[in-house]
């Protein structure tokens, strides 16, 4: 079940246009695995289980500005906050134990923020533009991790890894 509200707001005195989406969900299966390929197993709840996808809260938001500042300037952003993915706990022999997908990662949040100047031109009209592009990816400098260490006989049971943290990013992209 999905619950989805939208909303576009296009200030056009100000060539800005922002979009804003939360959606609220339930991802859930009687069949979340393809048991014939995996390890028995041992789960101690109901018949239905948390899909790998699952986000129950998720807000995105995004947003663009084009100034005439130094020629052509282009301000934008992306928002993206969500609950954290499940996953699920198994022991040195690969058993899941408890529900599956039951536990779920922390909370993520990023805020991606982007600048870009047209350098050229191209095609009839010249609506093929070559930019020059920079910017800096979660600039809230929250860490944010995609892994976890799921295993319940591990020392190391619970940590968190694969940190996605603030970095700056730059490039050319030629739009068409």
């Amino acid at each position: 079940m999905e619950v989805y509200v939208k909303k576009e707001l296009s200030f056009e005195q100000y060539n800005a246009k922002v979009t804003g989406s939360y959606a609220k969900t339930t991802a859930t299966s009687n069949v979340p695995v393809d048991y014939s390929d995996i390890p028995p197993v041992r789960d101690q709840g109901s018949a239905s289980s948390v899909l790998s996808y699952d986000m129950p809260s998720r807000l995105v938001s995004d947003g663009i500005l084009k100034t005439p500042l130094w020629g052509d300037i282009t301000l934008s952003y992306f928002l993206d906050v969500h609950s954290g993915l499940p996953y699920s706990v198994n022991n040195d022999d690969g058993i899941i134990v408890g529900r599956f997908n039951s536990y779920r990662l922390p909370y993520f949040a990023s805020l991606n923020f982007v600048v870009s100047k047209t350098i050229k031109k191209f095609g009839d009209g010249g609506k093929w533009p070559l930019r020059l592009r920079g910017g800096m990816e979660d600039s809230l400098g929250r860490k944010n991790y995609s892994g976890i260490n799921a295993n319940l006989d591990s020392p190391q049971f619970g940590e968190l890894y694969d940190l996605q943290c603030r970095r700056l990013i730059g490039g050319i992209a030629f739009g068409f």
